[in-house]
Order: structure tokens, then sequence, then C-alpha cells
């Protein structure tokens, strides 16, 4: 079970992730991981609430749990553009996007994408492992 620290969040290396400021996952937050994780078998989902920036604006639920950033990584954005994978989880989040979310900031990248984007893990990351 590895982790490391990437933009704020605690990565383990299956599709868990969590918040480090935020503990706790929202109602709404839970639902959109449950959806994406059902809809697209992501090999990374990480959603971030980033309702707090955005108190006080125009759109902006006073209970939070309105603006959301997502990036997921799966193998059914192959072959997609850029616009057929944001058509793909707007259709996923229609009844959040009609109801509750306000803002949803979407990074989608195939494997292949992600993978050459992202350093492998060092030794000094990585797991001591026994003989």
């Amino acid at each position: 079970y590895q982790r490391r620290v990437h933009g704020g969040f605690w990565h383990t290396w299956d599709t868990t992730v969590v918040n480090e400021t935020q503990m706790l996952r929202g109602p709404i937050a839970s639902l959109l991981n449950t959806k994406l994780s059902e809809a697209f078998a992501p090999t990374l989902l990480v959603i971030t609430d980033q309702s707090l920036q955005h108190r006080g604006h125009e759109g902006a639920n006073p209970a939070g749990e309105s603006h959301f950033r997502v990036h997921i990584v799966s193998d059914q954005f192959t072959g997609k553009s850029l616009l057929a994978r944001h058509r793909l989880v707007y259709g996923v989040l229609q009844s959040e996007l009609k109801s509750r979310i306000h803002a949803l900031q979407l990074q989608t990248d195939t494997p292949e994408e992600y993978s050459s984007t992202t350093t492998p893990p060092t030794s000094s990351t990585a797991p001591a492992t026994t003989s």
C-alpha cells in the first residue's frame, strides 16, 4: 500500500484519494465518486471540493459542495477528443449539474497520457520490502 504527497492530496495506488485538509467527504463529493467510479472504472480519481474558495460568489451554495475539480484517468477516454471526454462526464453527472453543482472543472486523461506526465515513485517513496 503506497502513498505519496502530490498536489496537496494523499494518493494511494488504487483509486482512493483523501484530501489531507478535509478527511471527511461530503455527500455530493461521495456521490460524484460513486457515479464516476461506476461509469469509468478509473485508475485515478481525484475529486476536490473548491467551494470554500468561492464562498460569497454568485452560485456558491452556503452549505458548500457547489464547486468541484475532478481529475479522472480512464481507458474509456482513449481515442476520444477532449470535448467528447467532457461530454461523457457531464452525461454521468447530469442530474447533479442541474441541481447542486454550480461549477465543475475537469481534467480527463487516458492512462498513457497520465503516465507520460507522472514521475514513477523513487526508492525513497516506495515501501520497504522484506525478503
